[in-house]
């Protein structure tokens, strides 16, 4: 585990004991792994009616899967935008995480990802197709956002190679039918797939998922500043997403999450020792060996 550096400087509207207590509270509970409080909300001809900006606090949203048949295309919506913050093209949202999230590499963060942004992207399948969950994907539907990250809330820090609301889609469950692990970043290699090439459908790209939760995954090492230097952050408390696509859409936040540590095996034997002495202690002698 990588050690914090020295307390960060808060930006002047933010009360810098206020934030240092908080973040000292919080910083063991895993129940603050998501972003818990806006800083600062500035839309762009956001979509109306999805400007309520604690949609994109707390958890994301489980009921992701639907078709919807009688348009162009059936559309399977992984993440239903009643649950989401519309930034608009040239807005942008900031929020504060529950607790600092902490740069770490593989095998304490699968593949180095310690932060996953999760938006309103979809993919879809041809009309008049109703083999869903085999048909291949025929577009994605995306509005991309630049993933801004800061230790202090004053200087912000571009993530590389990745963009929210973008890929990849929510998906709220497993090919089993149990909830994914939204604390869990996907392969990014995934990210570099050719998902309209014909061969790419619902159940196959669940299976690739390998029950992950899909979103957008940043690397804290892996980061630029406003003028295109490569940088890298320890630890990162606020997160900001700003519209960049073009398009005449806007861009939607649903959550923020960050990455739970994977423990380490000896991390693991511990506990499991720890446990057992507890048990010892408190069974009956007649029930252990």
């Amino acid at each position: 585990m990588k050690t914090l550096p020295p307390p960060f400087i808060a930006r002047p509207l933010l009360r810098p004991v206020l934030l240092c207590s908080h973040f000292a509270a919080l910083a063991l509970d895993s129940s603050n792994d998501w972003a818990v409080a806006v800083l600062e909300y500035v839309p762009a001809s956001p979509y109306p009616g999805f400007t309520n900006t604690h949609h994109a606090l707390g958890p994301a949203a489980r009921q992701t899967i639907g078709f919807v048949p009688g348009s162009v295309d059936h559309v399977l919506v992984f993440q239903p935008s009643v649950d989401v913050v519309s930034i608009g093209h040239g807005g942008w949202l900031s929020l504060l995480m529950g607790a600092p999230v902490v740069n770490e590499d593989d095998p304490i963060h699968p593949y180095g990802v310690d932060l996953i942004v999760y938006g309103n992207a979809f993919f879809t399948i041809r009309s008049g197709t109703y083999t869903f969950y085999a048909s291949p994907w025929t577009y994605l539907h995306h509005e991309p956002a630049e993933i801004w990250v800061s230790a202090d809330t004053t200087a912000w820090f571009r993530a590389v190679g990745v963009m929210a609301d973008d890929l990849l889609p929510t998906q709220s469950v497993d090919i089993n039918g149990a909830p994914s692990d939204y604390l869990r970043p996907v392969n990014p290699a995934l990210y570099t797939n050719d998902w309209l090439d014909g061969t790419w459908s619902y159940t196959n790209t669940v299976l690739a998922y390998e029950g992950a939760g899909g979103g957008a995954g940043v690397d804290l090492s892996r980061l630029v500043t406003p003028e295109h230097t490569p940088t890298t952050l320890t630890y990162c408390i606020a997160v900001r997403l700003r519209d960049v696509s073009g398009s005449g859409r806007s861009a939607e936040v649903d959550a923020v999450a960050r990455v739970a540590d994977v423990p380490e095996p000896c991390v693991c034997s511990a506990l499991a020792a720890g446990w057992l002495l507890c048990a010892r202690r408190t069974l009956r002698p007649s029930l252990l060996p």
